[in-house]
């Protein structure tokens, strides 16, 4: 009842790190009846960083609408690869060979959003556009070295 445990151990067990909290004025408050039932009063044994979970916990609780909105933003992409393109898995195996995988399939995605904003014809110009300039660039470049 408002009374605050004082730390007593750092523990570990399943590779998970725990602290462990114990009353030690258990007789003198009176209330270890209600309290606990143990014999060397209550102890309560919380995660090292249980704190920093809660918080993250009340932060999306209480941002719950930001969540649902990028939920809807975020989500649709991987919706329309999975279940319209059927990548539900990776063809490749490794990392650097699975996340090449995934830039071309997000690639292809992206391309195909920019030809249905764009169209065709102006996706094609843009590109176009594009590429002069940077070969522009390039020759300007050179030509100073040169």
């Amino acid at each position: 009842m408002g009374y605050e445990l004082p730390f007593r151990w750092n523990g570990k067990q399943d590779g998970k790190e725990y602290k462990r909290y114990t009353c030690e004025a258990f007789d003198i408050c009176g209330q270890k009846d209600p309290c606990t039932t143990a014999k060397g009063g209550r102890s309560v044994t919380r995660l090292t960083n249980e704190e920093l979970i809660e918080q993250v916990a009340e932060n999306t609780r209480s941002q719950s609408q930001v969540y649902k909105q990028r939920a809807a933003i975020v989500e649709h992409p991987f919706g329309t690869i999975k279940r319209h393109w059927g990548y539900t898995y990776f063809l490749t195996r490794g990392l650097a060979s699975v996340g090449t995988e995934t830039n071309l399939i997000c690639l292809a995605y992206n391309l195909k959003r920019m030809i249905k904003i764009k169209g065709v014809k102006e996706l094609i110009r843009l590109f176009r556009d594009r590429a002069y300039s940077i070969f522009m660039m390039r020759n300007v470049n050179l030509s100073k070295i040169a």
